[in-house]
C-alpha cells in the first residue's frame, strides 16, 4: 500500500501487533519518505520497550486513546491474565508487571522521538469522543480514580500539540 501511494494506519493493541508493524514500516520506511506518506498506529495499548525507541526512529505517528490509558476491570480480565501470571483480581493492576510497565507508553514514545496524537476510537468505546476526558486522561493518566503507569503522563502543552498539530499534520 505504501508503494501505491497511501499512508499506512494500523490498528495495533498488543506489544506482537506493535512489533509487526514496526518492521513493516521499517521495510518501507525509504519508499513513505520518498513519497510524503505518513505512517501510523493506533491504540498501541502494550508495546515493548524495544519498539518504543523503533516507534521514534522512524517517526512514526501513535494515535492513542487516552480515556482508555486506566483500569477497565472488565476488559483487562481478558487481556491480562494471557500476559501475565495474575493471582486474584487485586493483582491485576501489579505495578512490578511487564503489562503495567509497558501499557500506554505515551511519554516514553513521544520522549524516543515518536509523534503522539490521538483518536478515540468512536463510536466502539462511546458515541461521544470525549475530547475532555481524553485530554484529562493524558495529563493525569489517572481514568476512574486509578492512575496506570503514571510514568507515562505528559504536560497539558504536550497534550495540546497532540491534540491538535500533530493531528493535523498525520491527516
Amino acid at each position: 500500500t505504501t508503494k501505491a501511494g497511501f499512508h499506512v494506519h494500523i490498528h495495533a493493541v498488543s506489544d506482537k501487533a506493535v512489533r509487526l508493524t514496526m518492521d513493516a514500516f521499517e521495510e518501507v520506511k525509504e519508499t513513505a519518505d520518498n513519497l510524503g506518506l505518513t505512517q501510523s498506529i493506533t491504540h498501541a495499548q502494550l508495546v515493548h520497550p524495544d519498539d518504543v525507541k523503533r516507534i521514534g526512529d522512524l517517526g512514526v505517528y501513535v494515535a492513542f486513546a487516552y480515556a482508555w490509558a486506566g483500569p477497565i476491570p472488565e476488559y483487562d480480565l481478558t487481556v491480562i491474565p494471557f500476559i501475565e501470571e495474575v493471582k486474584n483480581a487485586d493483582d491485576l493492576y501489579n505495578p512490578t508487571h511487564y503489562y503495567f510497565q509497558n501499557t500506554y507508553p505515551v511519554k516514553s514514545i513521544k520522549d524516543a522521538g515518536g509523534i503522539i496524537t490521538w483518536g478515540s476510537d468512536a463510536p466502539v468505546d462511546s458515541r461521544n469522543p470525549r475530547p475532555f476526558l481524553n485530554l484529562q486522561s493524558a495529563v493525569s493518566r489517572n481514568v476512574n480514580d486509578f492512575v496506570l503507569n503514571e510514568n507515562e503522563e505528559i504536560s497539558i502543552h504536550e497534550a495540546i500539540v497532540a491534540f491538535t498539530i500533530n493531528g493535523a499534520r498525520l491527516l
